[in-house]
């Protein structure tokens, strides 16, 4: 096919980019829980004290959450193993499954996810990104209409047993980059060999491809003032096994 007198050799498909889920409601099903270290998440230029990090990864099931080659979108949420009701590790659990006694118990088990826009626009007036919101429980007649997980993920991988496949799982530059590579008990651990496996291979895994307008909005959010209320520090028990 040709293009402007170019010739490609073979057809040339559209450039869509990358396909995001939409706006509001999803159903989907949790397909992989991957422990991630003792992470320091900063708010501003608050940082909370180091605590065990858990990624989930959703596997969308609405009819048009697939993308151009049919394969489900996925969406994930990161969040500090707490403990209290208000901590998000606990809505998560008591939306998806109240009755589970370990995080394996959740692997496959379904949910609302709630979806929400971010505000920068594309040139079309659609969002840019649309990012995970909130979660909401499913009543027990409608989980037996959702479609099983296409895509079986890592399944729950502990992070002193975590692999290749569950880090080639997370978002390589929010979740390896910015939280992993920085937890206090990634130096020397299993997670430092296979990402320095990865990096040899691919050097630039990971590096956040930044745009100059997004380049400026980083540095407004680096000079945000400190929350007033800043979140209180971890409270887990570390004896205690997720």
């Amino acid at each position: 096919m040709t293009e402007k007198g170019f010739d490609y050799g073979a057809e040339a498909s559209s450039n869509a980019g990358f396909v995001q889920a939409t706006a509001g409601p999803h159903s989907a099903r949790v397909r992989s829980i991957i422990h991630i270290g003792k992470c320091k998440e900063t708010y501003g230029k608050t940082i909370k004290a180091a605590c065990n990090e858990v990624v989930f990864i959703f596997e969308l099931k609405n009819q048009e959450d697939v993308d151009e080659a049919g394969k489900p979108i996925a969406v994930d949420k990161a969040c500090p193993l707490k403990k209290g009701d208000k901590a998000t590790i606990q809505k998560l659990r008591v939306a998806l499954d109240p009755t589970a006694k370990t995080m394996g118990d959740l692997i496959g088990t379904c949910a609302t996810v709630i979806m929400s826009p971010g505000k920068d626009l594309d040139s079309d007036g659609k969002p840019k990104y649309v990012n995970y919101d909130s979660i909401a429980a499913m009543q027990a007649d409608f989980k037996e209409m959702v479609k099983p997980l296409t895509d079986v993920g890592v399944g729950h991988v502990l992070f002193k047993d975590i692999t290749k496949e569950a880090i080639m799982e997370l978002n390589p530059a929010r979740h390896v980059r910015k939280l992993m590579m920085g937890a206090e008990d990634y130096p020397g651990s299993k997670a430092e060999q296979i990402v320095n496996e990865i990096l040899a291979e691919d050097p630039d895994f990971g590096k956040a491809k930044v745009k100059e307008d997004d380049e400026a909005q980083e540095q407004q959010q680096e000079q945000a003032p400190p929350m007033d209320n800043p979140p209180p520090p971890c409270e887990l028990d570390p004896s205690q096994q997720f």
